[in-house]
C-alpha cells in the first residue's frame, strides 16, 4: 500500500481515565466480599453480624472511594489533558507533564516498532493503545525493565518508548498507518 493515509486528529479516549479506577475498585471490593464472607464464616450458631460491622464497612468502601479512588480518578484526567502529540514533517513531537513539562521530537527514522496492543481490562473498555519505540541504543533492554518493573507504563514517553492508551481500534490503525507511512518516506539522512 503505497497510498498516504490521510492525517486525522484522534483523541485519548475519556474511558481511559476509569481503567484504573475499575481496576482498583474491583480489586477492593473483592477484598471487602471476601472478608465479609469469611467472617461470617467464623461465626458460632445463633450469632449475627451486627449492624455495626456494617456501617463499618460501609464507612470504609466510603473511604476508600474518597481518598483513594477520586484522586487516580483525577490525576488520569490531569494526564489525558496534559498530553499532546502531533505528526510534523520529519517528527512526532510529545508534550507531557501535570508539574514538569516535557516535549519529545521522535524522528521517524528512528521509530523501530509500531505495536498495537490490547490488555484484558482494554479489552473490557473497548480501547487499544498504541506503542511507538525508537531505535536508540538499549531501546528494547529499557523497555523489557519497565514492563516487568512494579510502575506499569501508562500515557506518555518513557525513555526509548511512547504509549497512546484509550484508542479506537479504527484510531490505532489510522495512527499506525500514518507512522508506518511516515516511516517509510523518511531516513536519517534526510532528518
Amino acid at each position: 500500500m503505497n497510498t498516504k493515509p490521510a492525517s486525522q486528529e484522534i483523541h485519548i479516549n475519556r474511558k481511559w481515565i476509569f481503567k484504573l479506577p475499575l481496576i482498583v475498585c474491583l480489586s477492593y471490593s473483592t477484598f471487602v466480599i471476601a472478608t465479609f464472607l469469611v467472617s461470617h464464616l467464623f461465626l458460632k450458631e445463633g450469632q449475627y453480624i451486627t449492624f455495626g460491622f456494617i456501617v463499618a464497612s460501609l464507612v470504609l468502601v466510603i473511604v476508600f472511594l474518597v481518598f483513594i479512588t477520586l484522586p487516580i480518578l483525577g490525576f488520569n484526567l490531569l494526564l489525558v489533558r496534559t498530553f499532546r502529540y502531533r505528526m510534523d514533517e520529519d517528527f512526532m513531537v510529545f508534550h507531557q507533564g501535570i508539574i514538569h513539562r516535557a516535549e519529545k521530537n521522535l524522528p521517524y527514522a528512528a521509530i523501530q516498532n509500531v505495536i498495537i496492543t490490547q490488555d484484558i481490562w482494554d479489552r473490557i473498555l473497548g480501547m487499544y493503545t498504541l506503542l511507538i519505540e525508537n531505535a536508540a541504543s538499549a531501546g528494547g533492554v529499557e523497555m523489557t525493565v519497565r514492563q516487568n518493573s512494579k510502575r506499569p507504563l501508562t500515557l506518555g514517553f518513557y525513555s526509548n518508548s511512547v504509549m497512546i492508551p484509550g484508542l479506537s481500534a479504527v484510531d490505532a490503525q489510522k495512527l499506525k498507518e500514518s507512522i508506518l507511512y511516515k516511516m517509510k518516506t523518511k531516513s536519517l539522512n534526510q532528518v
